[in-house]
């Protein structure tokens, strides 16, 4: 049986033009390498952590830090908000349409539990130094033993492609930067929230995978606001790559395109043990994971059209294990992420029915995306809640006068 192929990702940039109307495998073999490093950081500060303001980045720093926990040979995570503040002041951090079931990615249980990597407080204005010491460190360390950087970053981003990583304060974080860091012929990985993040999926100064939450030109969404707690709870980015995840992780025998179980790699394996011996085993490609990334997105927010991801493969290895490219080792995500709290949706259902972007909400009027923030640090581009206009705009769109008055 042959093995199935498929066009290059919507927004994917390749060196090579010529790839770009070539069909890719969404299948091959995988490659086990040592652990990866993960360098992380997020800008919030406490003072702008809370509802209505920088929330959202927050509630996707803590989903990946609890999905990538124990993973790889080392984790850093830098935060300029110590999360037991968060908490004292704020409450829990959820992820999700808040819609439909959330899931609370932040709480003091999880702290005491032990099921959250321990994050570094970083003082906003040295965010930006202490980040790339930890990139250049990690790339040293992986070049020695032939590991995998992933660089994750919940931050804003400006139209010059720069991503404002210290609150606002007087430096950025550019592609030169990063780039001075970096040792060559290390493989790393990307991943952002920041808007205008495809410039550093185009760029021809740096070469790395990157998965990026907008394009040069757009900005990056997150989640509509809450009715009940006025925060967004993560980005809709974040929330289609959690379950993209979930789905590549799992193994194909060689002849069946069936997903069997997902398997789990331990640090420094050799070899993945085999559900059905005797037949080689296939994983999906960084192509296939990134394509599956726009269809979760598709099937969740019924504007998906309105989102801008961006993704790139370095040396243009788009066949390659999405694990490999990504530097995520072959986890039960799945699993993982189902373990997590669920806050139901507890308000009307005449607000849902109007508000709620799922696809399968035919009533839906288009005013949550009012309500929206996002990751451009200009506030003229932020699609914030404005506590008089938002609920104006919606009344007037259930024509609910008596709201209004």
């Amino acid at each position: 049986m042959s093995t199935p192929r498929a066009s290059l990702t919507m927004n994917g940039h390749v060196v090579d033009e010529q790839l770009r109307t070539r069909q890719f495998t969404t299948k091959t073999p995988p490659r086990v390498t040592p652990g990866t490093r993960i360098v992380a950081a997020t800008h919030p500060t406490f003072r702008i952590a809370g509802p209505g303001i920088d929330d959202w980045f927050l509630s996707d720093f803590y989903a990946f830090n609890y999905l990538l926990h124990g993973q790889g040979q080392s984790q850093i995570w830098l935060t300029a908000a110590k999360p037991e503040t968060l908490l004292s002041k704020c409450g829990n951090y959820l992820h999700g349409n808040p819609f439909r079931d959330r899931k609370i990615v932040l709480s003091t249980e999880l702290l005491q539990s032990g099921e959250l990597t321990e994050t570094t407080f970083v003082p906003a204005s040295e965010m930006i130094g202490k980040f790339l010491a930890e990139v250049k460190t990690a790339t040293e360390e992986a070049k020695r033993d032939g590991g995998a950087v992933l660089l994750l970053l919940f931050c804003h981003g400006n139209d010059d492609c720069s991503m404002i990583l210290d609150a606002g304060e007087s430096t950025k974080l550019t592609i030169t930067r990063l780039q001075g860091v970096l040792e060559p012929y290390v493989p790393v990985c990307l991943l952002t929230t920041a808007c205008y993040s495809g410039g550093w999926t185009v760029s021809k100064d740096i070469n790395i995978t990157t998965m990026t939450a907008a394009t040069t030109q757009q900005q990056s969404l997150s989640w509509p606001r809450s009715p009940s707690i006025g925060r967004a709870c993560g980005s809709v980015f974040i929330g289609s790559i959690i379950p993209a995840v979930g789905k590549a992780a799992k193994t194909f025998p060689e002849d069946d395109n069936q997903p069997l179980s997902a398997m789990a790699l331990t640090t420094g394996s050799s070899e993945i043990p085999s559900p059905n011996p005797g037949k080689p085993q296939q994983v999906s490609t960084y192509n296939s994971l990134c394509r599956s990334v726009w269809q979760f997105c598709q099937d969740q927010h019924r504007l998906w059209t309105e989102h801008h991801f961006s993704f790139s493969a370095q040396g243009d290895e788009w066949e390659e294990p999405w694990s490999r490219m990504t530097g995520m080792a072959l986890e039960e995500y799945e699993a993982r992420w189902a373990k997590l709290v669920t806050v139901p949706y507890t308000g009307s259902a005449e607000t849902k029915s109007h508000l709620d972007p799922s696809p399968d909400n035919s009533y839906f009027l288009g005013a949550s995306m009012r309500t929206v923030a996002t990751g451009g640090h200009r506030p003229s581009h932020d699609r914030t809640y404005d506590a008089f206009v938002g609920p104006f705009l919606e009344s007037l769109h259930s024509n609910n006068v008596k709201a209004m008055v």
